[in-house]
């Protein structure tokens, strides 16, 4: 070989390592950038420390620090996809405050997917500065028996337990949020008990967000299809069910408590300033609309005389008959409907009815007087 081929040779080795070395710095570029897009960005995190078995991400210009995942690998493999590659196990207690580089940051939150798929887990202990749990953060923690709910917490995010199969009771106290399919299949879940022992008066100017926990309050299938939920109280001024989307909470598209096949009776406090319970539904105490009905109504079921609206998704999972609505009636929302039923309307009253209210499955009949 000529030095002039060796030359050439060289030339073409550097030009195709060059091409490699820079394939290379764009795939990691790529990488980068979703790493970016992942909710623990490390690069906004002035400090990672793990304390008493518990780890967390502080920011210093937040001056808080959040629960987070114990470890995370970035699998190139995976298609860039975080995996959790150490869990939780046994008894965890979260510290109110974490020392690090002689600052004190107080723990306000418990991170997206902090405790997700951690099996072992079998009770959590949340200090008084917990103000919000976030998305899947116990999700498919299928041994959690027991964990604390703080008055300070304001926010549970979407999914937060979903899976949880162990977990037998959720008491809120204070003024809490909760988002959709938040408890989700919540297979032992007994009892849920909604209070709140203060009443805030927000500024909407200067409290916004506040003034969205107080008006928005649990959202649609926030506790769909728990099966053995029996006990539901709800003794808050301000509490709300929403089963509809809202851009401010998000998608919830189901209901509330839809496919609890347990579930007979809410009770709702008369004090209660936005709903109320009566014979199997839940209402809104200001429009009169018909939120939602229980799946445990009788197969024949008689809407009350004096509801206005058969929101979405109201009769979602209800294993009806037949339904009869009174003369009230004025309109009936997208899929109101969900099941087989033969619906009886009020034959000379004009109702206002969606184009998708009903799925194809239903009977429509009318009545000219309803049976007592």
């Amino acid at each position: 070989m000529t030095e002039r081929e060796s030359r050439i040779d060289w030339l073409i080795f550097t030009i195709v390592g060059g091409v490699l070395s820079l394939g290379l710095i764009l795939k990691v570029g790529e990488y980068k950038e979703i790493y970016k897009d992942y909710k623990y960005e490390r690069q906004k995190a002035s400090h990672v420390t793990t304390q008493d078995g518990v780890r967390y991400y502080l920011y210093r210009d937040e001056n808080k620090a959040v629960v987070v995942p114990l470890k995370r690998r970035y699998d190139i493999g995976s298609g860039g996809i975080y995996v959790t590659s150490k869990f939780y196990k046994g008894h965890i207690a979260v510290k109110d405050t974490v020392t690090y580089l002689f600052h004190k940051y107080p723990v306000t939150e418990v991170g997206k997917e902090a405790f997700e798929g951690c099996e072992e887990l079998e009770s959590v202990q949340l200090p008084n500065t917990i103000k919000k749990i976030g998305e899947k953060a116990f999700k498919n923690c299928k041994k959690l028996q027991t964990i604390n709910w703080p008055d300070s917490l304001i926010l549970i995010k979407r999914s937060a337990f979903s899976h949880c199969n162990s977990l037998r009771e959720v008491e809120l106290y204070g003024d809490c949020r909760i988002l959709e399919y938040a408890f989700f299949e919540c297979d032992a879940l007994e009892r849920f008990i909604y209070k709140r022992e203060r009443v805030v008066k927000p500024n909407p100017e200067t409290d916004p967000h506040v003034l969205l926990h107080l008006e928005k309050s649990i959202a649609g299938a926030a506790f769909y299809g728990c099966k053995n939920l029996s006990y539901v109280e709800i003794d808050a001024l301000n509490a709300t069910f929403y089963t509809f989307p809202s851009d401010i909470i998000g998608g919830g598209f189901e209901p509330i408590f839809g496919y609890d096949k347990a579930l007979k009776e809410i009770h709702i406090s008369p004090e209660c300033r936005n709903i109320f319970f009566h014979e199997g539904s839940v209402y809104d105490k200001n429009t009169l609309d018909l939120l939602f009905c229980l799946p445990t109504v009788d197969s024949i079921y008689y809407v009350p005389e004096g509801a206005n609206r058969i929101l979405p998704h109201a009769f979602h999972g209800v294993p009806l008959k037949e339904i009869w609505l009174p003369t009230t009636i004025t309109s009936i929302c997208y899929d109101a409907f969900t099941d087989s039923t033969i619906v009886h309307l009020p034959q000379y009253t004009k109702i206002k009815i969606d184009d998708e209210a009903f799925n194809g499955e239903q009977t429509i009949e009318y009545y000219i007087k309803r049976p007592d």
